[in-house]
């Protein structure tokens, strides 16, 4: 991504936005420069989300048509490859309630670390109606990963 993408992106509100906006109208000269490095340096990334649709989960095959191994459903492949990657981030879990994959989550440890006094991944299970959000709450504090309850 260019560095214009990035202000491009930014809300209409963001004084990063603006100042970029100002950037662009000045001529070329050590002020501009100066501005520009300014900015440079109040860049951040931003998070990477992941979401699995968790009821969408189906069972995949080899090349010759034998059913793979209940670890290579589709969302517990995306898990997995979650997990793995070196994003520092949230994986929201939509469309329905997995029991599975909610258990599966406890075979990474990534998911309980600390860094920073933050947890390094976090999970986020969207659903609607307050038995599916109590039955994951159960299923997740019994497989040691922790919870925090979010409102709208």
């Amino acid at each position: 991504m260019t560095k214009q993408k990035y202000f491009q992106m930014l809300p209409e509100e963001s004084p990063l936005k603006a100042a970029f906006e100002k950037l662009l109208q000045m001529k070329d000269g050590l002020e501009r420069l100066h501005l520009g490095e300014k900015l440079t340096s109040m860049m951040r990334p931003g998070s990477i989300d992941v979401n699995i649709m968790s009821k969408v989960d189906k069972q995949n095959f080899d090349e010759k048509g034998e059913k793979l191994g209940d670890e290579f459903s589709d969302a517990k492949a995306v898990l997995r490859g979650y997990a793995k990657s070196c994003l520092n981030s949230s994986v929201v879990f939509s469309a329905g309630f997995n029991r599975n994959l909610c258990s599966y989550i406890a075979q990474f440890r990534i998911f309980t670390e600390i860094k920073d006094g933050e947890l390094r991944k976090k999970i986020t299970i969207k659903v609607s109606d307050f038995r599916s959000a109590l039955c994951a709450g159960k299923i997740s504090s019994n497989q040691g990963i922790g919870s925090k309850r979010v409102q709208d």
